[in-house]
């Protein structure tokens, strides 16, 4: 019986909300020791593309209007892999929606979601806990292994 419970811990598990993605990316890149005028122009023109792509094709025919060297297509990417504010867009937008310009320290970026598949199938998740199980158990073997080879190791020491 328990009587009392003072705390509970709760695995962390699999992240819910994990996804694999496909997105086309334009990002503006700013120039060693930019004015914020030029910051701004560059907002105004990735507002610009964000407002007129109506889907991943646009965007694809935009970037190379802009001639935008950094970007381009993400394919099959984990959401997991993505800084949170690209993981946060990645999730939430809609598919061939393009979301606002977002800001970072080295320019601006406007992506579009063109496909997105959610692994809550229970069989992944299940395939997936398996692996992990397997991988650490053999991590466990592989030290005691060791550890068995370091204590019956003869060390002979000659002059």
């Amino acid at each position: 019986y328990i009587f009392f419970l003072r705390d509970k811990r709760i695995a962390r598990g699999i992240e819910p909300n994990e996804a694999t993605v496909w997105m086309e990316q334009i990002f503006f890149q700013f120039k060693k020791n930019i004015s914020q005028s030029a910051i701004q122009t560059q907002l105004n023109i990735a507002n610009i593309v964000s407002n007129t792509a109506e889907n991943c094709k646009d965007m694809e025919t935009l970037r190379k209007e802009i001639g935008a060297t950094v970007g381009g297509k993400i394919e099959g990417q984990k959401t997991s892999d993505f800084a949170p504010r690209i993981r946060f867009a990645a999730l939430e937008l809609n598919i061939n929606k393009a979301s606002q310009p977002i800001r970072t320290k080295r320019g601006v970026l406007v992506l579009m979601v063109c496909r997105r598949v959610f692994e809550s199938n229970e069989k992944q998740v299940r395939l997936k806990v398996a692996a992990n199980l397997s991988q650490k158990q053999g991590e466990l073997i592989s030290r005691r292994e060791l550890m068995d080879l370091k204590r019956s190791a003869f060390i002979e020491i000659r002059r």
